[in-house]
């Protein structure tokens, strides 16, 4: 067992060792601190410049319907930008296509912040910490 990236225990299996901060999933999505709301990729990235690996901000996107949004994440190579798409046909949300289905985008930040992405390029990732947004 070796430490990849101080993010978790590489030990072929999607449970991680490390879990990100805690996400309460029975707040609605606009009432998470880490839901942004519309904000640009390049705001996004510029509010995720000065925090560490593993921290991540849900934004939506502009000029997109209701149930579209991004999760914006740091990593060792830099940021990713992940399309939460909205399944019409089950009324659930999952991160890309053909992943794991969620009856909110909260369930999924929380699932994702105990498991690995499920993303090429983001497999060893896990949210571990969530930038709020100023709530002046």
């Amino acid at each position: 067992i070796r430490i990849k990236s101080g993010l978790a225990l590489d030990l072929g299996c999607a449970a991680m060792a490390v879990k990100g901060e805690k996400v309460d999933t029975k707040l609605p999505l606009a009432k998470q601190g880490w839901y942004h709301g519309a904000v640009s990729r390049t705001e996004a990235e510029a509010t995720l410049r000065s925090y560490s690996e593993g921290s991540y901000l849900v934004r939506s996107l502009l000029h997109q319907s209701r149930h579209e949004y991004s999760l914006a994440l740091k990593s060792a190579r830099g940021f990713m930008h992940l399309r939460i798409q909205f399944d019409h046909k089950s009324g659930h949300y999952q991160l890309g296509r053909g992943t794991k289905l969620f009856p909110s985008v909260p369930h999924m930040v929380h699932h994702h912040s105990i498991f690995r992405l499920p993303i090429k390029g983001a497999e060893h990732m896990v949210l571990l910490h969530p930038v709020m947004h100023d709530t002046l």
